[in-house]
């Protein structure tokens, strides 16, 4: 048992350690009683006088540390080549020797993000091992818990430039870990699902930016002539929305849906709405997230839809959709996306929305602005249908034309996930994303109450199920207090359209601006790439001095990409080409060794190469978009 002058040392330890974590960890390490840690965790020395800890857990006890913890954590790094790593995820505390080990060994630039699954633990660890000198390397990270208790910090963290440093991570599982096995898997697999959804936010490619780009320009007389998303901000409070999508069970749930028409907002994704339409449902909205002219061609070109049905789109979407829609019009910017950002600024009032990875989620996410509850999911199958089907059998899909589409989700890798109804169901990668990116927008709305009728389908964690009948009958009581449609029109009658066209001028003004900027910046990079020329052939000296001239260089071209991402540039088209440079340094591992430096300024070459070309792609095409402002429209 301790004496209380150690007693007393190890509370100032603590207390010392709990300052330089961050706040929520900290607020949530002060939630717990140190009477439950104590009986959770034993510690005792070791003749040299290390302590060692044993954790209780299901009635039995664990050694986290041998008898010989030092040898031990040493042995364990002698097993990681800390000297090529950039970025280490380590699962597990295993109670701060390992820590102390790979914070003796690993180069000044290695990150290192720590997972512990126990709070308990990480609380003990606090108490005997002094980790000032690891927080004041501001290399380190910490993330206890079940992944969802430290989501937000975790996905906070991974949204600034510690990203591109994490590209091509290293994992290790610390000494101690097993008794912890199945959580730490747990967490490894959600961080690296969050890693995917990160991925998928870079875009597709320079040419897909581009042609977003160019839609929004095309778009801009539909933007400044119909209300923005504001206009519907918090009109439906407390009003049941039905989020509509294409799966397999639509086709059993439509009889039942019709009696929700007029009682509660129906909201359907852009593939849902000829099964409605067929079915005599007219939805209050359509959503519409796709850039490409297959959305046009599938579900708008010769297509007549009802005037009371309101079409709300990205302002990406192929522009001769909105022209084509008889209906009340929203296009959205998103908010997430320097390109939207852009635009919105100035032609927009700074309404947006993430809009997901599917006008599903775009839906989803317009009925929480506008105040819905509860959410109701329908048809959102996220998984085969039990004949194998990938969508309802009234919609375009069914058609020989889509053929080749239903064919190529059949053939992909099959994901198994849990149904609704508690069996495994076979499902693929892109629905599983969607499955995520729901769940991920769900737990940052928990005042909302979200229920997931499609009872075959993939559950989706954070939704209550229940049966599409008993969910209307519950909800549906009484008539909407107005319609959609009815609330477009009006905010659109109300427009200011000279303040609407002076936004036109400034657009023109700001593309003039930013074509200038871009022209600079290519000359800028150009002259970058020859000065990494230089060094290139520095890297073959013998000079004494050439390893810190090296380094100077190699630290300075690392800010200047960082640069490319600042929120006052047009990040969407930098992106791409940063992450893959940043990727290729990543893999290469921390400059040092002298076989590095040739190597990591080829690497630098190569980016500011691909820096220039993207420059002078935007002076090209911010050129087209201003002689389409000139010319009088879009």
């Amino acid at each position: 048992m301790a004496n209380r002058a150690d007693e007393k040392e190890q509370d100032d330890l603590y207390s010392k350690n709990l300052a330089f974590l961050h706040e929520p960890l900290q607020r949530r390490i002060r939630q717990i009683e140190p009477e439950e840690v104590r009986r959770r965790v034993e510690i005792v020395r070791t003749r040299e006088g290390h302590p060692v800890c044993r954790y209780k857990r299901a009635g039995t006890t664990v050694r986290i540390n041998s008898t010989d913890p030092v040898g031990q954590a040493e042995a364990w790094g002698d097993q990681i080549p800390l000297e090529e790593i950039g970025a280490l995820f380590v699962y597990g505390c295993g109670f701060g020797y390992p820590l102390l080990e790979i914070a003796k060994r690993k180069p000044p630039e290695t990150v290192v993000l720590l997972f512990e699954p126990d709070i308990y633990l990480f609380i003990a660890m606090l108490r005997h091992f002094d980790l000032e000198p690891l927080f004041r390397t501001q290399k380190f990270a910490f993330f206890v818990g079940s992944y969802e208790d430290f989501a937000q910090e975790f996905e906070r963290l991974l949204s600034t430039d510690v990203f591109h440093g994490c590209t091509a991570p290293s994992i290790a599982f610390a000494p101690g870990s097993r008794p912890f096995k199945k959580e730490c898997l747990h967490i490894h697999e959600r961080v690296f699902e969050f890693f995917m959804l990160q991925l998928e936010k870079l875009g597709n490619d320079h040419y897909d930016s581009l042609l977003g780009f160019h839609h929004i320009v095309d778009n801009l007389d539909e933007v400044l002539k119909n209300p923005y998303l504001s206009c519907i901000k918090d009109q439906f409070k407390n009003v049941p929305a039905f989020i509509v999508a294409n799966g397999p069970s639509l086709d059993k749930a439509i009889a039942e849906l019709r009696k929700a028409k007029g009682k509660g907002l129906i909201l359907c994704s852009e593939s849902a709405i000829t099964p409605l339409v067929k079915n005599q449902i007219v939805p209050d909205a359509v959503f519409v997230s796709e850039r490409s002219e297959r959305s046009f061609r599938r579900h708008f070109d010769n297509k007549r839809y009802p005037e009371e049905l309101a079409l709300i789109g990205l302002a990406v979407i192929d522009p001769r959709i909105f022209p084509a829609f008889a209906g009340p019009k929203i296009p959205v910017f998103r908010d997430s996306e320097s390109n939207s950002t852009f635009f919105n600024q100035i032609v927009g009032d700074g309404s947006a929305l993430f809009g997901g990875k599917s006008s599903a989620h775009f839906a989803f996410e317009a009925a929480l602005y506008m105040g819905a509850d509860p959410i109701v999911l329908v048809g959102q199958d996220l998984a085969y249908g039990p004949d194998g089907s990938t969508h309802s059998k009234q919609s375009v899909y069914a058609e020989a034309a889509q053929k080749d589409v239903v064919q190529k989700l059949q053939s992909l890798p099959a994901v198994y996930v849990e149904s609704n109804d508690g069996r495994l169901i076979r499902s693929n990668l892109i629905w599983h994303q969607f499955k995520i990116m729901f769940e991920e927008m769900i737990a940052r709305n928990p005042q909302t109450t979200v229920i997931n009728t499609t009872e075959a389908g993939a559950a989706i964690k954070g939704t209550r199920r229940g049966k599409l009948a008993s969910v209307i009958e519950t909800h549906c009581a009484s008539p909407l207090p107005r319609r959609l449609h009815e609330v477009i029109n009006d905010n659109r009658k109300a427009l200011d359209m000279k303040d609407r066209n002076r936004k036109r001028e400034r657009l023109r003004a700001e593309l003039e601006k930013y074509r200038a900027i871009y022209h600079a910046l290519g000359l800028w990079t150009e002259r970058r790439k020859r000065a990494c020329e230089r060094l290139l052939d520095r890297c073959e000296t013998a000079d004494a001095g050439i390893e810190r001239e090296l380094r100077e260089a190699y630290e300075s071209n690392l800010r200047d990409f960082i640069r490319f991402l600042s929120p006052h540039m047009h990040i969407l088209y930098f992106q791409q080409v940063i992450m893959a440079g940043f990727y290729k340094m990543n893999v290469l591992g921390p400059p040092g060794a002298p076989w590095k430096w040739s190597k990591l300024f080829l690497v630098h070459h190569e980016l500011f190469d691909h820096l220039t070309v993207v420059c002078q792609s935007l002076v090209r095409n911010i050129g087209i978009a201003i002689g389409k402002l000139s010319s009088g429209g879009s």
